[in-house]
């Protein structure tokens, strides 16, 4: 005689990189994640688990192949193996048929349609920290080595936690960070935090900025993460670096594209820190579709002195999808340091807003116009010039200009440039 049983019906919440089957009279719980496709399946990790007395935990861990029907067939001897003496009283190979299929049929035809019709319009701000954050949107940050990308994003999280005017904005509305760092370690960054609190006059935001320090790849991270915004009520996340976020070859479409799937499942505002590509300064390092993307990207360009403990760097929007590109902004970041050498502490960092045209290479970086590049050069050597002068300091600055054109440049605009005895100088 045929043992008959109830149909399986299990909760089932479905995350875009995690799928999870809750079979509350059988009392096992079957958790899927870290999906990955290949030659040879729709491979997964999967967590299964019981509450069921006398015995409740863990029952197996493993890979799983959803479409291997020998696969399957292992997942359910594992299981047997541990219900001694039908503890479980459930239909083993039917919950993992089940979930096999269920998880395949999903994975395939991902969300359910919707009637565009119906959907409500946005309302409220765009912009979590205008201009540099969208909300719920994947944003981008990104330069050379050194240019302080990663101190100005924390300098973001700190003005979205507080609600302080760091980077002449304020935020739309308070949330609570989450710092993901690939790169240093809670001690620099606890520092800085610190450092730009200190230098903002507001008070250290305890409980409010959280920080992990990652070794996998955003990609097998994704459902700790977001359990943990859930748990944090995260409003804001830094991935920090992009390239070390992605794992290996990251110039390759696929581990992007990946990484950014991961990025938009955390549900929240992503701004992502990256380096430049070698082969061109000016975009961000590995596949195009890093750009493709992302919704808003601001690139950092950099001047600094040796041995200055002050840093001028220029922001510039490279890409802007709801709305035109915004104005390059200009800031002045003084570090304040306490002792010296090994035992230097940074006890200070603030941001001055500044105009763009007193920095030529700043001026150059953001592509100014002729005027406006002689206007910086004129300020920033805080004498009258000759012509020759002024062609020379844009021969310095790769910008070789005919002699003419500098001249038409300076006569065509009274309005910016004065002349006295062959000398120009700015109004």
């Amino acid at each position: 005689m045929v043992e008959s049983r109830s149909p399986l019906t299990p909760d089932i919440t479905y995350l875009p990189d995690t799928y999870r089957f809750l079979y509350k009279s059988e009392e096992i719980d079957v958790l899927l994640d870290r999906f990955r496709e290949d030659s040879d399946g729709l491979m997964c990790e999967a967590t299964i688990s019981t509450s069921k007395q006398p015995r409740p935990g863990l029952l197996h861990f493993g890979r799983l192949n959803l479409s291997s029907a020998r696969s399957r067939a292992d997942a359910v001897r594992a299981l047997e193996k541990r219900n001694t003496n039908d503890f479980l009283d459930a239909d083993l190979a039917g919950i993992m048929e089940q979930v096999c299929y269920l998880s395949m049929r999903r994975w395939r035809e991902g969300d359910p349609s919707v009637d565009l019709a119906t959907v409500a319009p946005r309302t409220g701000a765009r912009y979590l920290l205008y201009p540099f954050l969208e909300y719920n949107a994947i944003n981008l940050l990104y330069g050379d080595g050194g240019s302080a990308k990663s101190v100005t994003a924390l300098a973001m999280m700190v003005s979205v936690v507080t609600g302080a005017d760091i980077l002449e904005t304020v935020p739309a509305t308070k949330r609570n960070g989450l710092y993901l760092d690939w790169e240093a370690d809670r001690e620099t960054h606890a520092e800085r935090l610190r450092a730009i609190c200190a230098g903002a006059s507001v008070d250290l935001p305890v409980g409010r900025i959280h920080y992990r320090r990652m070794t996998a790849t955003l990609m097998e991270s994704a459902a700790y993460i977001r359990r943990e915004i859930a748990e944090k009520e995260i409003g804001y996340v830094v991935v920090d670096s992009i390239g070390m976020a992605g794992g290996d070859e990251p110039e390759r479409a696929g581990v992007k594209i990946a990484l950014f799937n991961a990025a938009r499942s955390l549900g929240t505002t992503f701004l992502g820190v990256d380096h430049v590509s070698k082969a061109d300064p000016k975009k961000p390092y590995g596949s195009v579709y890093t750009r493709n993307i992302a919704r808003l990207m601001w690139a950092v360009d950099k001047v600094q002195k040796q041995g200055d403990n002050r840093v001028t760097i220029a922001l510039r929007n490279e890409k802007s999808n709801h709305a035109r590109l915004h104005e390059p902004r200009a800031y002045h970041i003084d570090f304040f340091n306490t002792g010296g050498g090994v035992d230097s502490v940074l006890e200070g960092v603030t941001w001055t807003p500044t105009d763009i045209r007193v920095v030529p290479e700043l001026a150059v970086a953001t592509k100014a116009t002729g005027a406006v590049l002689i206007l910086s050069i004129l300020k920033e050597n805080g004498e009258p010039m000759s012509l020759e002068a002024i062609l020379e300091r844009l021969e310095a600055l790769g910008r070789k200009t005919p002699k003419s054109t500098v001249a038409a440049s300076l006569t065509r605009h009274p309005d910016l440039f004065r002349v006295e005895n062959h000398l120009w100088s700015p109004l």
